[in-house]
């Protein structure tokens, strides 16, 4: 180019200096614009990075244009790493790429947004997680289609699911195997809900009722409704747990008795009670067993109480036979020998005696038993006796207490014998009493004591010989002090005695 002058070149080169100026200042405007983009990008990555989902942006091959954190560690990769590549090249399976892309490929050819359940494989762990995915397609800059994919993982959610299922089934089974009828009470609003299994025991249909508390008033007793609610508000109060037995009629007018049970399980900010949960057995069955089986006891009590009374009655006519025929005899001795047979049939008598009037047919009270006979042998023996008697309250069997009433009538018997002190006073001293595992039974006079010629274990007096093997059947050990009168102490295990029929 040839200039005609030096000003045309000065103007010339004026105007080139302004516009390279125009293209700095622009340029240095598309720096900061690039560098804003930059640092932009930065901090949607770092947004994209804080979130606990899986975020990617997809475009219209379904390749990856954008991805967070979340997804590029469940890919084993890095974000910047997955742009421009597929789920293929990562640790999705063949099948799991092949969904993502004909599943986002159709999303975005429809333009709707779209919720999808979908699973993807950690490439660390091999895991299959499962997620909900919202996908949502858009136009990018292009105007080629993109997708935005948010993807929350709900493995964890599925699996308590799963275990909350599976628990609710075990408990179905539960309740169908125990025959519970289940009730369900919101305090808040009044509703109640039942299992079919609370329906059918009372032969309803849940179309008939109105899902309140006066479905199970309805079925009540009147003479029970109060009690029953009584029990119901002390338990919402938390005085005590709802633990029940009543009655409630079915729709078929049968009347059924159940064990009814239940609690409060929620309760308000303020100790108000909210919801309250329980269930209902029917227990006709067991409530007609175990009256029957009553019956049955009452019976066989009454029978027994019957055996008892003849027992007695025979061996008192035994014990009256023995004292006729000691009547008719003239010699002293004879008659002395049946007199205290008489005695001894007596003491046994006197055992179905109590027995009959007692409650507990198996046991009798060995201290009242022990007043009674000392009672009845000294009107008999010797009614100027004078006895201290001083006794504990011990429960014995029937196969104890016949020996040791025998025992006791010959101890007392010998006594009353023997037992005269020099001024002519008979005083006899009878204690029974009760250890942790033992019973003591004390015999004592203030006679002029147990001669020291007399050996207890070889006697031949017939008393003391029954005394002996009374004493070995029953297992006791009998203690015998001679001077300051005549005293034996026998002592009596109180375990498991052995049958001496």
């Amino acid at each position: 180019m040839i200039f005609s002058d030096e000003n045309e070149l000065l103007g010339l080169l004026k105007q080139r200096n302004e516009e390279l100026a125009e293209l700095r200042a622009q340029m240095a405007v598309l720096q900061e614009r690039a560098q804003r983009l930059v640092e932009n990008q930065q901090v949607l990555q770092a947004v994209l990075d804080e979130s606990v989902d899986c975020i990617v942006v997809k475009d219209h091959r379904g390749d990856f244009l954008l991805a967070n954190r979340v997804v590029a560690d469940l890919y084993g990769t890095t974000p910047a790493q997955m742009v421009g590549k597929h789920d293929g090249d990562f640790s999705a399976t063949q099948e799991q790429a092949d969904f993502f892309r004909q599943n986002v490929l159709g999303i975005m050819a429809k333009m709707e947004t779209d919720i999808v359940m979908e699973t993807s494989t950690d490439d660390t762990t091999g895991e299959v997680r499962s997620y909900r995915s919202i996908k949502k397609p858009f136009i990018g800059p292009d105007g080629l289609p993109r997708i935005l994919v948010i993807a929350h993982d709900v493995t964890d959610l599925q699996r308590a699911q799963i275990r909350v299922s599976e628990s609710e089934q075990r408990l179905q089974y539960v309740l169908a195997a125990t025959g519970e009828g289940v009730w369900d009470w919101d305090l808040s609003t009044g509703r109640v809900q039942h299992n079919e299994r609370w329906y059918s025991l009372l032969g309803l249909r849940p179309e008939d009722l109105d899902g309140t508390m006066r479905d199970f008033e309805r079925c009540l007793l009147d003479d029970e409704k109060s009690k029953i609610f009584a029990a119901l508000d002390a338990c919402k109060r938390g005085d005590e747990p709802y633990f029940l037995e009543h009655a409630m009629r079915c729709q078929d007018g049968r009347v059924i008795r159940v064990l009814d049970r239940g609690a409060v399980v929620e309760r308000g900010p303020d100790g108000a009670p909210l919801r309250m949960v329980g269930s209902f057995t029917d227990i006709s069955e067991q409530v007609r067993a175990h009256e029957a089986v009553a019956k049955a006891l009452q019976e066989k009590e009454t029978l027994l109480k019957e055996v008892h009374h003849r027992v007695k009655n025979n061996l008192q006519i035994i014990s009256s036979l023995l004292a006729m025929q000691a009547e008719n005899v003239s010699d002293a001795q004879p008659r002395s020998l049946l007199m205290q047979s008489v005695a001894r049939v007596h003491s046994m008598a006197l055992v179905h005696q109590q027995l009959y009037g007692a409650i507990d047919l198996s046991h009798i009270d060995f201290g009242d038993y022990a007043k009674r006979l000392v009672s009845e042998l000294s009107a008999s023996l010797a009614p100027d006796a004078s006895f201290t008697v001083h006794v504990a309250q011990v429960p014995v069997t029937v196969d104890l207490a016949v020996p040791l009433g025998l025992i006791l009538n010959e101890l007392v018997t010998n006594a009353l014998k023997h037992g005269r002190a020099d001024d002519g006073a008979l005083r006899v001293h009878v204690e029974v009493q009760r250890g942790d595992d033992r019973l003591s039974l004390t015999v004592r006079d203030d006679g002029p004591g147990l001669s020291t010629d007399v050996d207890i274990d070889r006697s031949t007096s017939l008393g003391l010989r029954l005394v002996r093997s009374l004493v070995r059947q029953i297992r006791s050990k009998l203690h015998v002090e001679r001077t300051g009168g005549s005293a034996f102490r026998l002592e009596v295990p109180l375990g498991p005695q052995p049958n001496i029929a």
